[in-house]
């Protein structure tokens, strides 16, 4: 029954969500201070301009994080309404996405990454929008557009660039524009950035070394408790067991949704590379590849057997995360 309720689509799906995550973030709320996230802090102008807002105030920017969080997951549901990616109307990428996004204390605060996801969650949809448009789609600059927009927040998601570019090859035949197009979207905001700042008498030397300094990689990678290791074993063999059982069916499904899905997979993939090699390990980047986890992971749970075995592995992922709360709560994790 609870099953049934978890992977649904009704009003008290969405209550228990809403409970999850509140329970989730709890310990991080009643905790004093603000912790940043792991990695490099970006002095970007978008996200310094939007942080003023509230940089005397820890509460009011975890609320503001805690909120931006849940917008992003329910953003991923109304995907899946409208592009069909899984079959049945479920709230479970809100479900995924709220447990990939609040396992770590390190995650549950106002961060660059947290705003720039809305951009790439919005690129998601205008690529998968690009599927059967005309040659030389706008969509793609629009894309870049978004990046660009992203980028004014948190300057490595620029590498997603690569992304954009890989969607189109899954998606379309090959038109050059629109691999220009991208780009040209994406230099509009820095255009704008640097007339801004001329018209205003603003340094543009000092914005160019913001770039910069915000493009400086550092491997220095954190140390984590064994119970986030536990969590990120157990959630890559999720991972892996999903992405099997849709290499099984993916024969079987319609061609946009093998096109939406391919996606998705390099979404994870350029994710994951930039994560590893461009972002200084920093920790905020689980929103950005949180977004195909979610799908993968809800394309299983939702189409695979209801067996007891897989209704017991969706219990344990639930049962660790509440758990790594109450560790955090503790002052273990």
């Amino acid at each position: 029954m609870f099953y049934k309720l978890i992977t649904g689509n009704r009003v008290i799906t969405v209550s228990i969500i809403l409970i999850l995550a509140t329970g989730l973030w709890m310990p991080v709320f009643l905790s004093p201070g603000i912790s940043l996230t792991s990695g490099v802090e970006s002095s970007m102008p978008l996200y310094s301009l939007l942080s003023q807002l509230f940089e005397n105030s820890p509460i009011v920017s975890k609320l503001m994080a805690f909120l931006l969080m849940l917008v992003e997951a329910f953003l991923l549901v109304r995907i899946n309404a409208r592009f069909v990616l899984v079959q049945q109307r479920t709230f479970l990428p809100a479900l995924f996405f709220v447990i990939v996004a609040s396992h770590s204390p390190a995650l549950m605060q106002w961060n660059p990454v947290l705003p720039a996801t809305i951009f790439m969650i919005l690129i998601l949809e205008l690529i998968f929008q690009s599927h059967q448009e005309d040659p030389n789609s706008y969509r793609f600059f629009e894309a870049g557009l978004m990046l660009g927009l992203g980028s004014l927040f948190y300057a490595p998601l620029a590498y997603m660039l690569g992304f954009i570019w890989v969607a189109n090859m899954v998606q379309r035949p090959f038109y050059w524009r629109e691999y220009i197009l991208p780009i040209m979207g994406m230099a509009v905001p820095f255009m704008v950035t640097f007339a801004f700042l001329f018209l205003g008498d603003g340094s543009i030397p000092q914005f160019i070394a913001i770039i910069k300094s915000n493009f400086a990689i550092n491997f220095n990678t954190p140390h984590n408790p064994w119970i986030l290791w536990v969590f990120w074993i157990y959630l890559g063999l999720l991972i892996l067991l999903a992405s099997v059982f849709l290499v099984k069916v993916f024969q079987f499904r319609k061609i946009y949704v093998r096109n939406y899905f391919m996606v998705l997979f390099w979404l994870f993939i350029t994710g994951s590379v930039v994560f590893l090699l461009f972002s200084g390990f920093n920790a905020g980047f689980s929103y950005v590849i949180g977004i195909s986890i979610s799908f993968i992971l809800t394309n299983y749970f939702v189409n695979a057997r209801k067996s007891i075995l897989n209704k017991a592995l969706l219990y344990l992922l639930l049962a660790y995360v509440v758990f790594l709360a109450l560790a955090n709560l503790m002052g273990i994790a």
